[in-house]
């Protein structure tokens, strides 16, 4: 019984730490990004960790209902990469990667392109 409280704390712990990270996101074409700093070229810098930045991403779309499909972790040519594609065309975003490089975990996010207007 006792243990059972204890992991409870220790997990509701947890989740108020990313709440309070996901609370100081920024947003980039609607989608929130928990990133350090400035962006360089697009690319943000993660506060959290690859996997939860991957579950960080999971949940929020899950939590928003917005249809995508979610591209599991793999790796390519030594970098780690997770994506998740839209699949509603009133998103303002097409695509969100998440990949490590040189120990650090980066986002970035793309843009949906604008319909072209004909003359």
């Amino acid at each position: 019984m006792r243990r059972g409280m204890i992991s409870s704390l220790v997990a509701a712990g947890a989740i108020l730490v990313i709440c309070g990270q996901i609370a100081h996101a920024r947003r980039v074409y609607g989608v929130s990004v928990p990133s350090r700093g400035k962006a360089d070229k697009g690319v943000h810098t993660s506060r959290l960790s690859f996997r939860n930045t991957v579950r960080y991403y999971d949940r929020s779309l899950k939590a928003r209902k917005i249809a995508h499909t979610a591209v599991p972790p793999y790796r390519y040519r030594g970098v780690l990469v997770a994506r998740w594609i839209s699949k509603d065309p009133k998103t303002k975003w097409l695509a969100i990667h998440v990949f490590t490089r040189h120990g650090k975990t980066h986002i970035f996010i793309v843009g949906r392109p604008q319909p072209t207007k004909k003359p």
